[in-house]
């Protein structure tokens, strides 16, 4: 009976390996959340799949939180991330762009609509398209405010700009 109580005990409780979720939630040290997909296995392995696909910051990153910078490279992925049903409110726009160097930024803008303070908001900066519309595989030259803690180019100051190209120029 003993035994019994303890097998019942070990398989209700203590769930065997093969019972167990293979993926798990975790917080990169960059702040962002990830969810099932991330593999299982330790820190060692989510490290390695946050360096991957580039949420972690190294601590040689080339760019100071705060600091005015201009990148280039094509835009793998991204658009319009408004809440859909929304009207008559900013439209939020983030790109992720692999740069030049090869390695990962997201890019922000906020297009605001017709009124006295989005027509200023939208004056400070300047977006120029080849073909009219951003699109993912363009290639990307923006320059903005970087916030390293979400490793983003905050498109927004007077003077900030994005331009978009068919390749590389």
């Amino acid at each position: 009976m003993l035994i019994v109580g303890f097998v019942t005990w070990k398989f209700l409780i203590e769930k065997p390996d093969y019972l167990r979720p293979s993926h798990s939630y975790y917080n990169c040290p960059d702040g962002t959340q990830h969810g099932p997909g991330v593999p299982a296995g330790g820190v060692q392995g989510i490290q390695e799949w946050c360096e991957k696909y580039g949420f972690v910051i190294s601590e040689n990153d080339e760019y100071k939180n705060g600091e005015v910078i201009t990148i280039s490279g094509y835009i793998i992925s991204g658009g319009d991330t408004t809440p859909k049903g929304l009207l008559d409110t900013p439209r939020r726009f983030v790109y992720s762009v692999q740069k030049d160097d090869g390695t990962n930024i997201n890019v922000q803008y906020m297009a605001y609509p017709p009124s006295p303070k989005g027509d200023l908001e939208n004056k400070k900066v300047r977006i120029v398209s080849y073909s009219g519309k951003i699109k993912i595989g363009d290639y990307m030259k923006a320059s903005g405010t970087y916030d390293k803690k979400r490793n983003l180019l905050i498109v927004a100051n007077e003077g900030d700009y994005i331009e978009t190209y068919s390749q590389k120029q």
